[in-house]
């Protein structure tokens, strides 16, 4: 409910901001048509749901949409940049000064702004940078040093995520020449036949094996559909389970917690951590173990039992000034952390785009990790 009324006073927000800087002194109907304009960009959320229902497809369903997510970064955006000016005001009267910006002006700057932002978001969208990480563990015998292990999360495959970003994602994983592809979750938000041909570039991806989990939009969509969407992908979903891939690497993935919050029959509404009983500690201890977790979060068992973490869900924040937001959330930000347990979480800022089709200041990856022992050579 919070999340709504939310929508609805930024929506509200950006109407009055635009009706004061370009519809004053005009007939009340002008202010009517903007404010039905609005406010019916506003609802499209619950008005293609409604309409199309959850796993919608067809270019009608797909162009709503592409739309629907435009808005919803224009209308931050437009608020953002409306709420930063109407401080300044306010400071400014405080202060006693005449610096204060006029609503015309509010109005122009806040829509160069927002065309600005557009622009930046989606060239950096497209622009996914590569990154290695070297690992370093004594678990990890000399005889694999060297070790490729490509991590891409939160492609988030749907009508509003372009093919230019899912080519440039595939492109560079197999330039990485990585041993193991593993994906955090978030693979998908739609089913469609232009989801199904982006998510078949990844079966082209020659390594040894691909892995991936559920993440939260995964649960959303309807995860028997989204196991699906992964296979078409090549890739094999761990699903509270562990698999073996050599005599010194162990793997484990996990579902997201939504699934528990979704449904009540979860074992995961129980509490119950699939990597606690014993035979999957005593894998753990034998080799170099990876636990691969949408979100960026390790409890005790994990910190204690696992080398490494791999997560996504975050974003980056995806959107300034919603970068600045998200840190609030998960203040270890992206990148490589180490707990005192010695567990080395890494959280990836994604690899596509959920929603708008937009990046500011949260450019996407590709991490490829370089596996390295630090046993002495003989």
């Amino acid at each position: 409910m919070i999340f709504i009324v939310s929508i609805l006073l930024f929506n509200f927000y950006t109407w009055w901001r635009l009706r004061s800087a370009f519809l004053r002194g005009l007939p009340p109907w002008y202010s009517v048509a903007l404010f039905a304009v609005v406010f019916f960009l506003a609802l499209m959320p619950a008005t293609c749901r409604l309409v199309f229902g959850r796993q919608a497809t067809g270019w009608l369903a797909d162009s709503c949409t592409v739309v629907m997510w435009i808005w919803c970064a224009w209308y931050f955006w437009f608020a953002a940049s409306f709420a930063v000016m109407d401080l300044w005001n306010l400071a400014m009267k405080l202060c006693g000064t005449q610096w204060c910006i006029k609503p015309f002006w509010e109005g122009i700057a806040g829509i160069v702004f927002v065309i600005l932002a557009s622009i930046w978001g989606l060239v950096e969208a497209n622009c996914i940078r590569y990154r290695e990480v070297e690992i370093q563990s004594e678990k990890i015998p000399q005889s694999a040093d060297g070790y490729r292990i490509a991590l891409i999360t939160d492609m988030h495959l749907s009508p509003c995520l372009r093919r230019s970003v899912a080519e440039k994602a595939v492109e560079l994983v197999k330039s990485s020449k990585a041993d193991l592809l593993l994906n955090a979750g978030d693979f998908l938000d739609g089913a469609g036949e232009r989801e199904k041909s982006m998510a078949k570039m990844f079966a082209g991806i020659n390594v040894q094996d691909k892995f991936s989990i559920i993440g939260n939009h995964e649960v959303y969509f309807g995860v028997k559909e989204s196991e699906e969407m992964h296979e078409l992908g090549g890739f094999r979903v761990l699903r509270e389970s562990g698999t073996e891939i050599s005599d010194w690497l162990y793997v484990h993935g996990v579902d997201d917690d939504a699934l528990g919050n979704r449904y009540s029959m979860s074992p995961k509404k129980q509490g119950a951590v699939s990597y606690e009983p014993s035979e999957v500690a005593e894998k753990c201890a034998k080799r170099f173990s990876i636990l691969l977790k949408h979100r960026p979060e390790a409890d005790a068992t994990a910190r204690k039992q696992f080398d490494l973490l791999m997560a996504g869900h975050s974003h980056g924040g995806q959107l300034f000034p919603f970068t600045l937001l998200v840190k609030i959330k998960y203040p270890l930000g992206t990148g490589l952390y180490e707990f005192p347990e010695g567990l080395k979480m890494y959280t990836s800022p994604g690899t596509g785009t959920w929603g708008p089709p937009f990046r500011v200041f949260a450019r996407p990856e590709v991490t490829v990790f370089v596996l390295t022992s630090s046993k002495p050579k003989a």
